[in-house]
């Protein structure tokens, strides 16, 4: 597993997710993949996965709070 933390623009960051993409058995996480797999592994549990995703779609900041407690 790779997290890579590009500094660029949009050429380079695709020249770079270019260049994995050619490494065999290299691919990019499906979406949601990362979540699935925490909870498939019991770490954390189906209403902390909610609470997540709750926060990453809050687009006011009254939806952020909310979802904090």
């Amino acid at each position: 597993m790779l997290e890579p933390h590009i500094h660029g623009r949009t050429a380079v960051v695709s020249s770079i997710l270019s260049a994995l993409g050619s490494i065999p058995r290299v691919r990019m996480a499906e979406s949601g993949e990362f979540s699935r797999r925490v909870f498939d592994n019991d770490r954390l549990g189906l209403t902390a996965l909610e609470e997540a995703a709750d926060l990453i779609s809050a687009e006011t900041e009254a939806q952020r709070k909310l979802t904090v407690h």
